[in-house]
């Protein structure tokens, strides 16, 4: 019994763990893609990627909930209720994706002065912002839709997204 658990352990925990080092070798590909452009445009991208880590922390809030929810009915088997828990999931992550997309399109300068005064950093935090905001929508549905593949026990899934960005991420940089 206790031998079982422990292989089931590893077999979901072990493709949760790699991702998780994909997904950061992803940012470190990217900062030192951008560190060899020099000092001012890398402090552009850190400022202009604030909003992107409050984004993945809302998205990773609405996440956790889903996974509790979830979880819970898919191992009664309620595949009914699994999915609304997903669908609710989606649709909040779609509302603050579109209102965060929103607002760096309508106010970038704005919003990027929350985190510095600082104006050169702003104009090439707003070169990377123009370009950045436009994956923001597609981040909060890739994440909540690999949340969703945990929640049915499919993590494998999520391991060959995050490999897959990795590789075209690394390959456009």
């Amino acid at each position: 019994m206790r031998d079982n658990l422990y292989k089931r352990i590893i077999l979901l925990a072990t493709p949760l763990a790699l991702q998780s080092m994909v997904s950061f070798s992803v940012g470190l590909a990217d900062n030192l893609m951008v560190g060899s452009l020099g000092e001012l445009a890398l402090s552009g991208v850190y400022v202009a990627n604030q909003i992107q880590n409050m984004l993945h922390m809302l998205v990773a809030g609405i996440e956790a909930s889903m996974l509790v929810l979830a979880t819970q009915y898919w191992g009664k088997r309620d595949i009914k209720n699994t999915k609304a828990i997903i669908g609710i999931s989606l649709k909040f992550s779609l509302a603050v994706s579109m209102a965060i997309f929103l607002a760096t399109l309508l106010y970038p300068e704005q919003i990027l002065r929350l985190f510095t005064n600082e104006q050169d950093v702003i104009t090439e935090g707003m070169k990377y912002l123009s370009i950045i905001r436009f994956t923001y929508i597609l981040f909060c549905v890739n994440q909540v839709m690999i949340s969703a593949m945990r929640c049915v026990e499919q993590v494998r899934i999520g391991l060959v997204v995050s490999i897959t960005t990795f590789v075209v991420n690394v390959s456009l940089n």
